[in-house]
Parts: C-alpha cells; structure tokens; sequence
C-alpha cells in the first residue's frame, strides 16, 4: 500500500503542474504557521498568582510596586477593591509590573479618589487619578478593574513618552474626563480609559474598555501607539470626537461598537475608528478566506494533474 501509494504521488508530481501544486501547499503551511504565531501572541496573558505579592491597602500597593527590582516582572494582586487617596499611582523606568485580582469570581477594583494634574507641553496636559505609566516603565493589567471614585475626573490609565501599557483581561471603565482650562493654554479632557502621548505604547489583548468619557477620545485617546488584537471598545462617549478612538489604532482584531460623539463637525478628520460602530472581524474574515483559497488552488491543481494523467499516451503506443 505505502510502495503504492508514493508511486502514485510521484506520478502525480511528474506532470505539467508540479509546479502551482507546490505553491499551493507551500500557501496552506504559510497560513498555518502564521496562525500558531498569532495564537502564540495573543494568549500570553492570564497571569499565575503563584508567587504574586498579595496586597489589601493602598499602603501596601505602593510598597510593594516600590520595593520592585529594576526589569524584573513583579505580580500583584489584589485581594479587595482599593481606593487611591494619596494620588495616582505611578509606574516608573524599569518597573515591569502587573496588576491582577485574587477574586474567585470578576475582578476587584482600583479606584481613582484623588485628581492631580501633569504639563505634557504642547497645550496639553494630563489630569489623572488612578495610573500614569512613565518612561520606561510597562504595565500589563491581567483582570483588574480601573475607574475613579464618584465626582473625580481623569483618564483611568495615562501612558506617559517611553512608557508601555498592556490589557489582556478586565475592565477600563467609568472614568470621565471632560475640557477645563488648565491656565497658560493648556487644557484636559483627553482619553477617558487611555490617554497615549507622544512615543507611548498601547497593546490590547483583551478586556474591556467601556463605559468611559471624555472631550476627545472616550474610550482612547492616542498620540502614540496602539494595536489592538483582541478585546472590547465599546459604549463610550466624547463630547467632540472619537467616541471609542481618537487617533491612530493598527487593527489587528476585536470588536469597537456602540460609542458616540456629541459635538463633532468634521467627523471625517477623524483617524481611527469613532465612526466604527458595528463589530469587525477582520482577522477571522481574511484568514479564512486564504485558507479556501489555498484549498480551491490544491483541488484545482490535482484535478488537472490526474486529467493529464488520463490523457497521457506513452510514446510507441
């Protein structure tokens, strides 16, 4: 059976069309390998709490995001819903933390209960009460809830120049961060659940990011660098553009619908996806139409590699 059955694949490989059968399955494992890369990449999230450090108080969440070793990843998780009085927290250059919920069921909230203001230059500032992620600094949320405490504006997560925010799992959601006049021209009201400056980075796995908003960007407002691949951005607000994201966000996958805009003239200036408000699965829709088409390319080429085979007449016959 096996002598067989390679005779007649070699027969088969013989004819005129050796040549596209083998673009063909060459096609099919180039769209499988890159498959296994992307399921690699997306699922690295859904952080172990085997040896995280355990905190209950906003004292013991800054102690320990304090006593962190330089570039070398810390787990935290917390073990109730804890309010920020003193202020934001700040995760600074070389601090790789991640922020989880030691909660059998959802996950425990981080609450911004103190607002404070930072100069970013050009006009702008940052007005924050729960997360600025500064230069050098990575943050990767892993089933965390971060909002603010009732009455307190701000963006829930502000992610300075040089610094890196990461969502694989929980929520961005009720923040609000309407316009003010800061003094000097500089006004707030930029991002409700994210805010990326210049040179800050932005990777969404997944979560949530809902419920938000904000004068421009209710959901994400970016300077910077966003890729979405997985996730939800969904039913957030401006007052003026970018209901879910404002700027530029490199779309790989997941959902942004239901979000809104107030007051925007010019709804075609607007980069990214405020006028997006159905569900896209773009990753799914062009994956599988490679797939068929690999399929339809290998049929093709075996049909008429066995129609050569029948039509073939040996010589001297």
């Amino acid at each position: 059976m096996v002598i067989y059955m390679a005779t007649k694949v070699k027969t088969l490989l013989s004819g005129g069309h050796k040549r596209l059968l083998f673009v063909s399955l060459l096609f099919i494992l180039a769209v499988f390998v890159s498959l296994c890369i992307y399921t690699l990449t997306v699922d690295i999230g859904n952080s172990s709490l085997e040896g995280a450090v355990h905190v209950r108080s906003e004292t013991e969440l800054r102690a320990a995001i304090n006593k962190t070793t330089p570039n070398v990843p810390v787990v935290i998780a917390l073990d109730r819903d804890i309010k920020l009085t003193e202020g934001p927290l700040f995760i600074g250059v070389n601090q790789d933390i991640t922020l989880t919920s030691n909660k059998a069921n959802g996950f425990y909230k981080l609450i911004g209960a103190k607002e404070e203001t930072h100069d970013i230059g050009l006009s702008m500032t940052f007005r924050y009460s729960t997360i600025i992620v500064g230069y050098g600094g990575v943050l990767r949320l892993d089933g965390i809830i971060i909002t603010h405490a009732k009455g307190i504006p701000g963006e829930g997560v502000a992610v300075d120049r040089g610094g890196t925010l990461i969502l694989y799992d929980g929520k961005i959601s009720g923040n609000n961060n309407p316009r003010a006049y800061m003094g000097h021209a500089h006004y707030v009201g930029n991002g409700g659940g994210v805010s990326i400056y210049f040179d800050g980075f932005f990777e969404m796995y997944g979560g949530e990011i809902s419920g938000n908003t904000a004068y421009c960007g209710g959901g994400v407002h970016t300077w910077g660098n966003f890729t979405m691949y997985d996730g939800i951005i969904s039913d957030n607000n401006a007052d003026y553009s970018g209901g879910g994201v404002y700027g530029t966000v490199d779309r790989v996958g997941g959902e942004i619908y239901n979000n809104t805009e107030n007051n925007n003239p010019y709804p075609e200036n607007n980069l990214g996806t405020s006028e997006n408000n159905e569900p896209i699965f773009i990753t799914v829709i062009c994956v599988g139409a490679m797939i068929i088409m690999g399929i339809v390319m290998v049929l093709i080429s075996y049909f008429r590699l066995r129609k050569n085979e029948n039509n073939f007449v040996p010589s001297g016959a």
